[in-house]
């Protein structure tokens, strides 16, 4: 009597996740230490960032003394234009970059749909912005909704920001330089977990 060999069973469905419904960080590691992309990743799973801790970390965005909290970018245009990834052409969000988020070796920290639902946004308090920093937009703190749910790892990943640029460069050959026409393509990268992050360049509802 033959028998039949089982069937193999179905590969698994990849996940997608739409970059512009996460939030993201990005960090320059360290040249000093050993492994700088490990020490540039997300230092907590637990978050419970204040107002004015928000509103002091931009009044002093080179840290000077040490004290900053991390603060968060939606990953959607708005995030992309802030962190100087977007520069072709006109802006068509009136966005301040800032300088130096772009360097190809930096780490991008990106909490999931997942990690998202578990955080309050925390914007900064305005009458502890002081300056110039009051035309600083899009960077604000999150905190648990519940700080007996911290994040875990599934609510999160990181990819080093040479890939997001490439998704870039893909976008502005597919679209001839005219970004204002173009309709908003999508790029995909694989994190080897079973999750696709797709990432869209979007112009979110004003």
């Amino acid at each position: 009597m033959s028998h039949l060999a089982p069937a193999p069973a179905p590969a698994p469905v990849p996940q997608q996740i739409f970059l512009r419904d996460c939030y993201m960080r990005i960090q320059t590691p360290d040249p000093s230490l050993p492994d700088g992309f490990n020490a540039a990743k997300m230092t907590t799973l637990v978050w419970n960032q204040t107002p004015e801790q928000v509103a002091n970390t931009i009044n002093n965005m080179h840290n000077a003394h040490g004290t900053n909290v991390q603060l968060w970018l939606k990953g959607d245009l708005v995030g992309m234009i802030y962190a100087g990834i977007y520069r072709r052409g006109s802006m068509p969000i009136d966005v301040t970059p800032q300088t130096g988020l772009d360097a190809d070796n930096n780490v991008i920290s990106i909490i999931l749909p997942s990690g998202v639902a578990k955080l309050d946004q925390v914007s900064p308090d305005p009458s502890k912005v002081v300056g110039l920093n009051k035309q600083v937009q899009c960077v604000y703190g999150i905190h648990l909704k519940d700080l007996n749910r911290p994040l875990v790892p599934n609510d999160y990943l990181y990819i080093r920001m040479q890939y997001l640029k490439k998704f870039l460069v893909d976008f502005y050959k597919f679209s001839g330089g005219n970004t204002k026409t173009a309709p908003a393509p999508s790029w995909t990268y694989a994190d080897g977990l079973g999750r696709v992050l797709v990432i869209t360049l979007e112009k979110p509802p004003m």
